[in-house]
């Protein structure tokens, strides 16, 4: 993950974060970070600032509106 830009995808299904990464990334531009639940991509915001977050609505932990009211607070 040595690219410019950092995003965050957070979204349920991996084939979905897998194929967002992958087209990203050939743009050499950016690094990208994969969650499929909501308490790994709150962990990934305590640790890095990101330039982007791509969130779906069903992770496996808890629903992407809920997700988002948590980050925006922190």
């Amino acid at each position: 993950m040595d690219g410019g830009r950092k995003i965050l995808i957070a979204d349920g299904n991996t084939a979905l974060n897998e194929m967002l990464s992958e087209q990203f990334q050939s743009q050499k531009d950016f690094s990208t970070y994969s969650a499929v639940s909501a308490a790994v991509a709150l962990r990934f915001v305590e640790e890095e600032y990101f330039d982007a977050i791509i969130l779906g609505t069903m992770l496996s932990d808890m629903d992407g509106y809920k997700l988002c009211q948590l980050m925006r607070r922190n």
